[in-house]
């Protein structure tokens, strides 16, 4: 019996194979009762040769182990699974196909469509990304109210056209109180803020233009 377990130098050299163990958590079939088939098995001549192999499992403390498995052909595979369980058979054969599929050589055009969709996912990401630096710029842009000079470079602004619009209109000083609240309620509507000076840096500009830009009509 033993004569028959050694490794099988006669494969081809891309020919899946799988362990028995892969099997046996495949199929759900103990995996000292599957090594007894696979022996029984090799005594027959058409089942070919197997290779005897150790590989790791985690018993139940979480301890890691070595146990002798074997390594099988994918017709070897089918026929130890039909012994084992033909009823999960199909379940196996899914997998040999599956992993026949990773072993295949890929065409020059299967090559081209895995280079273009890892392209794509690269740019997915690169787009991802750009899109999240941007998104962050702009809440630290708009976070970021006005410095204490610009606060203080708009108050003078505001002073200015106050008195602009008094000597423009020939008005009472009685109105320029009133005209100091209608110009910073302007400032403090359209940038939505409970006071000028959350009013975020970044718009430092547009703030100075609309005071610059104030009629008579627009305090009314």
């Amino acid at each position: 019996m033993s004569a028959n377990i050694q490794i099988n130098t006669n494969l081809a050299k891309d020919e899946i194979r799988i362990t028995l163990k892969e099997i046996t958590d495949l199929i759900s079939v103990e995996h000292n009762k599957a090594m007894k088939t696979v022996e029984k098995l090799t005594l027959e001549a058409s089942f070919g040769q197997v290779e005897k192999i150790a590989t790791c499992i985690t018993v139940g403390n979480g301890a890691i182990r070595d146990i002798d498995t074997y390594l099988l052909t994918k017709k070897q595979a089918i026929a130890v699974g039909a012994k084992l369980n033909n009823s999960l058979l199909m379940k196996l054969i899914d997998r040999l196909e599956q992993l026949e599929n990773q072993n295949k050589p890929k065409t020059t055009l299967d090559l081209i469509i895995q280079s273009a969709q890892k392209m794509q996912e690269l740019e997915n990401i690169q787009q991802k990304q750009e899109s999240r630096l941007i998104e962050v710029e702009n809440k630290v842009e708009n976070d970021i109210t006005l410095t204490s000079a610009q606060k203080h470079h708009l108050r003078n602004l505001v002073t200015k056209q106050v008195y602009h619009l008094q000597n423009l209109h020939k008005l009472d000083n009685s109105f320029n109180k009133k005209n100091f609240q209608r110009i910073w309620k302007k400032l403090k509507d359209y940038f939505i803020v409970s006071s000028y000076m959350e009013i975020p840096k970044s718009k430092f500009d547009e703030a100075c233009q609309i005071v610059n830009n104030i009629s008579l009509g627009d305090l009314i």
